[in-house]
């Protein structure tokens, strides 16, 4: 006989920015009759999903469930638009090259294949310049092709929640958390500053990497291998760039975003007077905000579910803890629990979970683990470390192969891949692909005429700013 399923009837959302606010919002939108509470509570340095928000184009149609889209945004002041992000003393031969937000051009051939049998006969231009997107604003075709990411301003986007959120009643509590009581491996209930107290069916963790609502599964699991960047020192830039840039030093990187210019490092191998000297700061600089990059065994654990930095987080480089924050609420109303505990229901949203932050984890292994720069303690402490079997499985089939193993739950696409890998020229050993058929020659031609480039904008063109 099956078992009546018990509909969920209240939530707690607990954090205080953007990630909680768009949380709380999307599920009193996502499940009718849903009774949704906010609760709010400090926003930690750490908690990079809300200080920097950037939402790749994948995360986009949370957005429309929020009752935004970009282009409003973009004409409000909101948003800004990035379409690449540009690495420079970076790669096997510390070059430059661009990982553009979109799509490579069509072709009757795998673009990668082709550029890499080029490669055989030849110089040639750097993968990025198939890729529209990278090459805004120098050229502009296909813009059909472009995905622009965006860039949010974390004040005025959780005040543009506030007002959605009023609209759709979710109801925001009269003073902030103070104290959480917890009970047999859950949340019993929550106490606010004012002394009363909020109950839920289900509770959400969106304090970031303060996770204050953590209950026993919620076991911190560190990336320090992957990612190794545990300090970020940042100061205020008049960089206004549509792109973003990051630039390869002995100790570290240097990074640039809208209004921001930012640098990490391990503190072990750095001190903090050499960060700041690096950084070169104009303006009084923020941090060094500890970093602990990694993600919880299990989202949901008890009758609690962790989002954003609360949940997983991926690091600085490239930003993307929001874009999967927004992905992991997809995945929570796709599958969302019942008042009642519902064991497969759980470890399936664990499962998928887990699937797409570490494979998440392994783009940000990537983009450190193919970097040429040996000669700094930071980058020989990275080119030692081990790699986790799923990202040695992609570069050893990009190696051997050419081509990439599909994995479920990935949230970068192929074209991104692609851009990282052969962007810091992780070429193929041997010609074990599927193009044999045309020559080296004819491959290296038909790239030429497509991007309109020579030689000399062979790898390395465009640099960080």
């Amino acid at each position: 006989m099956s078992q009546v399923r018990t509909p969920l009837r209240s939530v707690a959302v607990v954090g205080g920015g953007p990630v909680a606010a768009a949380t709380a919002l999307a599920l009193a939108g996502g499940v009718p009759g849903l009774s949704v509470t906010l609760v709010p509570a400090p926003v930690a340095p750490a908690a990079l999903a809300d200080h920097w928000p950037l939402l790749l184009a994948s995360a986009h149609p949370t957005l429309l469930r929020l009752g935004a889209e970009p282009a409003g945004l973009i004409a409000g002041g909101i948003a800004r638009r990035r379409t690449a992000t540009r690495f420079a003393d970076w790669g096997v031969r510390n070059t430059a090259w661009r990982l553009g937000d979109g799509r490579t051009v069509p072709l009757d051939l795998p673009a990668e294949q082709l550029w890499v049998r080029g490669t055989r006969a030849g110089p040639m231009p750097p993968f990025h310049t198939l890729v529209p997107a990278a090459m805004l604003p120098e050229r502009r075709a296909h813009d059909d092709l472009v995905d622009p990411a965006l860039w949010l301003r974390p004040d005025v986007w959780t005040a543009r929640l506030a007002g959605t959120m009023r609209a759709a009643a979710v109801r925001v509590s009269p003073a902030p958390l103070a104290n959480v009581r917890h009970a047999a491996g859950s949340v019993a209930g929550l106490v606010l500053a004012n002394g009363m107290a909020v109950a839920a069916d289900l509770y959400v963790d969106a304090t970031g990497p303060d996770r204050r609502l953590a209950v026993a599964g919620h076991h911190w699991q560190p990336w320090a291998d992957v990612s190794p960047v545990d300090r970020l020192l940042a100061c205020p830039d008049p960089y206004a760039a549509p792109f973003d840039g990051y630039r390869a030093v002995e100790d570290g990187w240097l990074g640039w975003w809208p209004g921001w210019r930012g640098f990490g490092y391990r503190a072990a191998l750095t001190s903090e007077t050499r960060a700041r000297q690096l950084l070169e700061a104009t303006a009084p600089a923020i941090g060094p905000i500890e970093l602990v990059p990694g993600r919880v065994d299990a989202l949901w654990s008890g009758n609690v579910l962790a989002v954003g930095d609360a949940a997983a987080m991926p690091g600085p480089l490239g930003h993307f803890g929001l874009t999967l924050a927004f992905q992991t609420i997809e995945l929570v109303l796709e599958l969302l629990p019942s008042a009642a505990p519902e064991p497969l229901l759980q470890a399936e949203l664990n499962r998928r979970f887990a699937l797409r932050a570490d494979r998440l984890r392994d783009f940000v292994g990537a983009l450190h683990r193919a970097n040429g720069r040996r000669h700094g303690r930071f980058w020989r402490s990275v080119a030692s470390a081990p790699l986790p079997f799923t990202l040695r499985q992609t570069m050893d089939h990009q190696a051997r192969r050419g081509y990439l193993p599909h994995f479920d739950e990935d949230m970068m696409a192929p074209d991104a891949w692609h851009s990282v890998l052969l962007g810091q020229e992780c070429l193929p050993e041997g010609d074990a692909m599927p193009v044999l058929h045309v020559q080296p020659d004819e491959a290296r031609s038909r790239v030429l005429a497509l991007t309109g480039t020579g030689p000399s904008a062979a790898v390395g063109a465009g640099g960080a700013r």
